[in-house]
């Protein structure tokens, strides 16, 4: 009876897939990623999304590609013949991949609330014109209701 493995991808297996690519991507510069390395590539970069540092972003599932995109990416640059360690290569090519999503995220955001402060909307809801001869006010729940009121009065 066969037991199973603890590792979820063996290096020297890992090590097999990179030198495959990188010998063809030499002899093609539009060589296709194998399928296995391909999914190499997505139970690495899923795996480390998966550590307590990343978890609770809302974007993991882009960070988790954009790991996966930027290791096809400069896989090619891996040298077999120098190093023996793809696991280690691949592995912080997609760390630095997690990096900038959170610093591109982390720039959208502050986008978001320089807009959202510059423009009359208070978190509240309230609703400021710059004539103040009109002011509107709405509550966050009074908008929770009414959200929840169209929805029972939407037509079938």
């Amino acid at each position: 009876m066969a037991t199973k493995s603890k590792y979820y991808i063996h290096k020297s297996d890992l090590l097999a897939e990179a030198t495959k690519y990188v010998e063809a991507r030499k002899l093609d510069e539009t060589a296709v990623v194998h399928r296995r390395f391909a999914e190499m590539l997505w139970l690495i970069s899923q795996r480390m999304g998966s550590w307590g540092r990343y978890r609770g972003y809302p974007f993991i599932e882009d960070m988790i590609m954009d790991g996966v995109e930027d290791c096809i990416r400069r896989v090619h640059n891996f040298n077999p013949e120098k190093y023996d360690n793809a696991f280690g290569y691949i592995s912080r090519i997609i760390e630095k991949a997690f990096h900038r999503k959170i610093h591109k995220e982390k720039k959208q955001l502050a986008i978001k609330i320089s807009a959202t402060e510059r423009s009359n909307v208070s978190q509240d809801g309230t609703v400021q014109p710059q004539d103040n001869k009109v002011k509107i006010e709405f509550t966050q729940s009074e908008v929770a209701l009414s959200y929840l009121n169209y929805g029972s009065t939407k037509k079938k």
